[in-house]
C-alpha cells in the first residue's frame, strides 16, 4: 500500500514506507544566535532505511537533500517549529525510523550571504555540497526527527529486571532528535498531540549524536525504560492520541540553543 509522505514547501512525494508529513509554525520571537562548531571527523551511517551511506558532519544536510528527497524537510530559525503527522503502522518494528530532517539556523537566521561569511560564522560549521538552491542552507544545523516502535522483546530492561510478557502491553514508541558533531550540546521540545489537540504529551530533550563506538545504525536506542532522553508512549498512550488508529498522530518539534 502506497502512502504519502511531504513537507510543507514542496509538491508531495510518494513513499511506500508509510504516512510521514511536516508544516512549520511561526517563531513567536527572536534573539542573537550562538555559534557552534561541527567536527568534521566523525563518521556514521545514514540511518534511513536500506541506505548505510557513510555520512560526515558536514556532508550530512547534502546526502539527505539530494538522496531522500522524498523526506519532509523545512529549514528553521529562532523558535519556530516543524510539525509531523505520522501513523504508528508506518514504523518498522525494532527498527530506528526517520520521519524528517530540520536545518536549524539559530535564534536568528543563519547568514544568507553564506559565501561572505566566515566558516564558524553561522550556527554549524560550513556544510558542504550543497546546490546553489540550497547555499542559504550552508551554516544551518542538520538534525534528523527519528522515532521508533519497539515490540516486547527490546522493551526488556536488564538492568531493572522489568520483563513484560505481553507483546500488546510491551508496545512502546520512542521519538527522538539526532545531529552529528556538533562542539557542545542542544536540546529541543517534543510535543505530541491528537488531531484535535484535546490530548497532549510534551517533553525536553537533549540532541543525541551517534556514538563513536557505534559505526553504523542505531546510534543510541540504549536503555528505553531508564534513558530520560526520548519522548516515550506506551501502548495506552498510543492509543489514547491516535483515537486507537484510526488517527494521525501530531508531533510538534522546536529546537532550543541552550537549556
Amino acid at each position: 500500500m502506497q502512502e504519502s509522505r511531504h513537507s510543507g514547501k514542496g509538491p508531495k512525494n510518494e513513499n511506500p514506507q508509510g504516512t510521514r508529513t511536516a508544516a512549520k509554525n511561526p517563531a513567536p520571537e527572536h534573539t542573537t544566535p550562538k555559534q557552534t562548531v561541527s567536527s568534521p571527523f566523525i563518521l556514521f551511517c545514514c540511518p534511513e532505511m536500506g541506505c548505510g551511506a557513510e555520512l560526515q558532519p558536514r556532508t550530512m544536510l547534502q546526502h539527505f537533500l539530494n538522496d531522500h528527497p522524498h523526506l519532509p524537510f523545512i529549514s528553521i530559525n529562532g523558535r519556530e517549529t516543524m510539525v509531523f503527522r505520522f501513523e504508528e503502522a508506518s514504523f518498522p518494528p525494532n527498527t530506528p525510523y526517520c520521519l524528517g530532517v530540520l536545518a536549524y539556523g539559530g535564534r536568528e537566521a543563519a547568514s544568507l550571504t553564506a559565501a561572505n561569511q566566515p566558516p564558524n560564522a553561522g550556527y554549524a560549521m560550513s556544510n558542504l555540497f550543497l546546490s546553489n538552491h540550497h547555499e542559504a542552507l550552508r551554516h544551518h544545523l542538520p538534525v534528523l526527527v527519528m522515532g521508533c516502535r519497539l515490540t516486547s522483546s527490546d522493551v526488556s530492561n536488564e538492568d531493572t529486571g522489568a520483563e513484560l510478557h505481553c507483546e500488546e502491553q510491551a508496545t512502546m514508541l520512542l521519538l527522538w532528535l539526532l545531529t552529528a558533531g556538533a562542539s557542545k550540546s542542544h536540546w529541543g521540545y517534543l510535543s505530541v498531540s491528537d488531531t484535535s489537540a484535546n490530548q497532549r504529551r510534551r517533553t525536553f530533550v537533549k540532541i543525541r549524536e551517534p556514538s563513536p563506538e557505534v559505526y553504523c545504525w542505531p546510534p543510541g536506542v540504549e536503555h528505553p525504560l531508564t534513558d530520560w532522553n526520548y519522548l516515550r508512549l506506551n501502548r495506552a498512550e498510543i492509543d489514547l492520541l491516535s483515537h486507537r488508529g484510526t488517527s494521525r498522530i501530531n508531533l510538534e518539534v522546536m529546537i532550543e540553543d541552550c537549556p
